[in-house]
């Protein structure tokens, strides 16, 4: 009795650890999953919107620019043109700069400090058309042929690289997604393994403790029929904790 008191322990003790050891596995796929969350949100999330936003700075930039060229420095809102203008690249350089604590790699940083270098050279063009405009009441025709020769194609690099920055970002958004889809399917099958194991493991136990009770009461239910039935020298065969 105490030997399979003994062992019974010592199989639920290796069931428990198994159970354990698996339910470490799935937790851990919880785990990474909660980081790829925490990823996204914290960098592949806002670098997105920040990208959009360049992109939408550069175009608004390029349409006052266009509309200063167009109106003239002597125009009554010219100064307002001007302001809105700087506003814009403020802007731009503000979100250029807000990137750099999401760089996610060295493509990704690549693309960026390109984009850096592009950006200046553009705002570089920007500023001789602006101010080919205000010189005495602005050059008309020097300035629109400088925006639509060389700034509009250093604007036009700017796009491009722009665009491939976006392509990356949605390439690392897509590699995320993939490996968050990966994380949660290892995850849902830990844990379908851990519930099937734990089940079986609870079944078996029962089983074990069933027939720990079941086998020495049949045992003694025998031995009192053989004895009812004056066979006196049959034995029990049931061991106490207490016996040897």
């Amino acid at each position: 009795m105490l030997f399979r008191s003994t062992r019974l322990a010592i199989g639920i003790g290796m069931q428990f650890v198994c159970a354990l050891v698996l339910l470490g596995f799935a937790f851990s796929g919880i785990v990474q999953m909660h980081r790829l969350l925490e990823d996204y949100n914290a960098d592949l999330l806002p670098s997105a919107r920040i990208v959009h936003a360049v992109s939408d700075g550069l175009e608004r930039s390029r349409g006052r620019e266009a509309e200063y060229v167009a109106t003239g420095a002597a125009a009554a809102d010219a100064n307002e043109l001007e302001s809105a203008l700087a506003t814009e690249r403020s802007e731009v350089q503000r979100n250029l700069q807000s990137y750099q604590p999401l760089i996610g790699d060295a493509e990704d940083r690549t693309d960026y400090e390109k984009i850096l270098t592009q950006t200046d050279d553009y705002y570089r063009l920007q500023d001789q058309v602006l101010a080919l405009v205000r010189a005495a009441n602005g050059p008309h025709d020097a300035a629109v042929k400088l925006l639509l020769g060389d700034s509009r194609r250093a604007l036009a690099t700017v796009r491009d690289s722009v665009a491939a920055w976006a392509r990356h970002g949605e390439q690392r958004e897509r590699t995320q997604a993939e490996t968050s889809a990966a994380a949660y399917s290892r995850a849902q099958r830990q844990a379908m393994i851990v519930s099937a194991f734990l089940f079986v493991s609870a079944v078996l136990a029962c089983i074990r403790i069933t027939r720990t009770i079941t086998v020495p009461l049949q045992e003694a239910v025998s031995l009192a029929k053989s004895v009812a039935a004056g066979d006196l020298t049959r034995r029990s065969q049931i061991e106490g904790a207490d016996e040897k």
